[in-house]
């Protein structure tokens, strides 16, 4: 009888500790090998590999997924003349998960010419800018690259977000591109979450084997 009644106490307590990820990012990882899911703007296509942009030595190496097939390349520069390529993706999220992704920044071009590549995140009471490079005080050196990078953020708020990318050229009009590159784009619970979860679920397998639930 004891153990009977500390059956819902023991599975309330686990379920606190493992949250869903409540969220509704779409083709996070491009492996639609489309843009479905995102709002685009300028050059922005799914691709499976990237040439480096490097106008001096030493040449870095080509670009390619961090996970699957494919990610989203966003260029500086384009021949419709924008100079100017965006995207985007609207989604809802619980307070307290992680929005991770990766990301490259190939600055094709040099000095004084600083195409710029930003990542920002916008909610309903908020923002936050996750990254950012040649906009002022983060300049980079001439045709110095950003490798694949890891960002992770807290979100602090169980609201509807909206993650931008923007890349844009320096010179007006542009002749060298650079190349901002965008993968596995997802949200998930935080890692002392996942770490509670599993010491929760292997606390009530140990009762169970005992006997004590």
């Amino acid at each position: 009888m004891k153990g009977n009644k500390c059956i819902p106490l023991l599975v309330g307590v686990v379920l606190f500790l493992c949250p869903a990820a409540q969220s509704n990012i779409t083709n996070g990882g491009f492996e639609t090998t489309d843009l479905t899911g995102w709002t685009s703007t300028g050059t922005v296509f799914v691709t499976d590999f990237e040439m480096s942009r490097d106008v001096v030595p030493p040449i870095a190496p080509d670009w390619t997924p961090t996970e699957g097939s494919y990610f989203a390349s966003l260029w500086s520069t384009d021949t419709m003349g924008t100079d100017v390529a965006t995207l985007s993706q609207t989604f809802i999220a619980n307070a307290g998960l992680v929005l991770q992704f990766d990301y490259f920044f190939d600055f094709g071009d040099i000095a004084p010419y600083y195409d710029t590549a930003v990542g920002t995140l916008t909610w309903s009471t908020g923002s936050v800018t996750l990254f950012e490079h040649n906009t002022p005080g983060h300049e980079l050196a001439e045709d110095e690259n950003v490798d694949w990078t890891r960002i992770s953020y807290v979100l602090p708020v169980s609201d509807t977000y909206t993650l931008d990318f923007t890349t844009t050229d320096g010179a007006v009009p542009g002749s060298y591109e650079s190349i901002l590159g965008v993968d596995n784009v997802q949200v998930i619970p935080a890692p002392a979450a996942i770490l509670l979860c599993t010491i929760g679920v292997s606390l009530v397998s140990l009762l169970r084997r005992r006997g004590t639930l």
